[in-house]
Order: C-alpha cells, then structure tokens, then sequence
C-alpha cells in the first residue's frame, strides 16, 4: 500500500468534490481552498484517488489565528 502525499493542486477539485460529499461535509471548504487566505493544503491519494486532504488558513476574524481542517 503506498500513499502519496502532494501539495493541492486546482486540477483535484472534482475529487475533492467527491470526498466532502463521502465526508457528508458543506461545499464551503472549496472556498476555502481557493481563498487568498489559504496558507497550505496538501493531498493524500492512494492509487490515483484523492482519500484525505488537510488545508489551513486564516481569518480577518483573528488574523493571529491559523485554522485547519483534515479530510
């Protein structure tokens, strides 16, 4: 079993659109990762499917703040 982990790249937005769905999570979280706010995302595929990802970013909120999520 390998798992490859790369940076997020625009390309993977339809399986990131599919794994929010099996994730029963909001489609917000493409904004995010479109955001300028974004400081970092990174994708985990196992044999060319997207099965987890991790984003971070920040707010205007609390801009001393970083948020993240994982996938």
């Amino acid at each position: 079993m390998k798992i490859t982990i790369k940076k997020y790249e625009s390309k993977d937005e339809g399986k990131f659109i599919n794994l929010i769905s099996l994730c029963h999570e909001d489609e917000y979280l493409i904004n995010i990762v479109n955001s300028p706010k974004l400081k970092f995302a990174y994708s985990a595929f196992f044999e060319n499917e997207l099965i987890g990802i991790i984003f971070g970013w920040t707010s205007s909120f609390h801009p001393y703040c970083t948020y993240f999520r994982i996938l």
